[in-house]
């Protein structure tokens, strides 16, 4: 009796960050017997909720022919694996093997599938204040950056007074919560009516809550020495999403200074605790420089003046993997009957200096 032998499913995990695409395992290979041809057939391709693989994953799924590869521990291609998953979140995708000849069997592997939060954070600007000797009142707008569709979420605007030299600093409270983020021009992002009471200096900060989804990690916006007495300007970034591929020179940032009327000069840092660490460096000027893959916030800060509040704005930069080609030489041999091989290298994006 020769029973049928068991093919080998060789592919590995996926973990990728959200960006409103399909996140579909990378190809899976199937080895079978030593010295023999490598299992053609199908792979399926099945995603679900739980490990146990009884919530499947709307929507998800696929299965592609393999075709069949050499002999010697060659291996056939299993194709991609279907259309994938979307949101945030950990899947499971179970990759069946249905070999089309009866020397090989129906055989079955689970790989996981991470779909990371997108990193985001909030940029304040403060565009009226109302004059009342009771009772300001404050507008805040606050807009999302690095966003792919809409977050779904609401927004609680707190605040205190500002710390003046030597003393403690109070702690937040509370001064408008439930505000919806909703699209504006192209953008996500939300305006808050705050009434901050009499006349003095103050702190705001906004915290985002997720809602039906949850792809994104949402860092919080502050806004530091808010002057009662002093007139609102406004600072912003061309844009506030950049992608730049690993490798890249080190380049400039700038921000528009159209309705920024005060004297204050603009700064420029590295937001801390948010993003990956060592992805990029920034100078106060402006220039950055690429260290690592991952997504790096950097705020640039215009001082307040004697007649102006300060103003802030927040750039989010995304640094990909770099692109790389595969350098292959031709071959002439004579025929011996015997495999042959060729070698393939690499061509980096960029020569790595060391």
């Amino acid at each position: 009796t020769v029973l049928p032998a068991e093919p080998e499913i060789m592919g590995s995990d996926k973990t990728k960050v959200y960006d409103g695409q399909p996140a579909a395992l990378d190809e899976v290979w199937l080895k079978g017997v030593e010295d023999m041809p490598a299992p053609a057939g199908e792979v399926r391709y099945e995603y679900f909720m739980d490990a146990a693989c009884t919530q499947p994953v709307p929507g998800s799924g696929g299965s592609s022919i393999v075709d069949t590869g050499g002999v010697g521990n060659a291996d056939g291609a299993g194709g991609l694996a279907g259309t994938g998953v979307t949101d945030a979140g950990k899947y499971y995708c179970r990759v069946t093997a249905l070999p089309n000849t009866g020397n090989y069997r129906e055989v079955s592997e689970i790989y996981n599938v991470t779909v990371e939060k997108a990193p985001a954070a909030i940029s304040l600007r403060v565009t009226a204040i109302d004059k009342n000797q009771a009772d300001n009142i404050v507008t805040i707008h606050g807009k999302l950056q690095g966003v792919f569709d809409n977050p779904t979420g609401t927004v609680k605007i707190l605040m205190r007074k500002s710390a003046k030299d030597g003393q403690k600093t109070e702690e937040y409270r509370t001064a408008a919560e439930d505000i919806l983020v909703t699209e504006m021009n192209g953008a996500y992002g939300f305006t808050a009516k705050v009434h901050v009471g009499p006349d003095g200096v103050y702190d705001f900060k906004a915290e985002y809550a997720e809602g039906d989804k949850k792809n994104y990690k949402v860092y919080p916006g502050e806004l530091t020495e808010i002057d009662m007495n002093k007139l609102p300007q406004h600072i912003d970034f061309d844009t506030h999403l950049m992608q730049m591929p690993y490798g890249s020179d080190a380049f400039g940032i700038q921000v528009n200074e159209a309705e920024a009327p005060g004297s204050g000069a603009v700064t420029y840092r590295l937001m801390e605790h948010m993003g990956t660490q060592g992805a990029v460096t920034v100078t106060s000027e402006g220039t950055v420089e690429i260290l690592d893959v991952g997504t790096a916030f950097v705020m640039a800060v215009k001082r307040g003046d004697d007649s102006y509040n300060g103003a802030v704005s927040v750039l989010c930069i995304r640094v990909t993997k770099a692109p790389v080609t595969l350098s292959i030489e031709d071959k002439t041999v004579v025929y011996d009957g015997k495999p042959q091989s060729i070698q393939a290298s690499p061509v980096p994006f960029f020569t790595p200096v060391t």
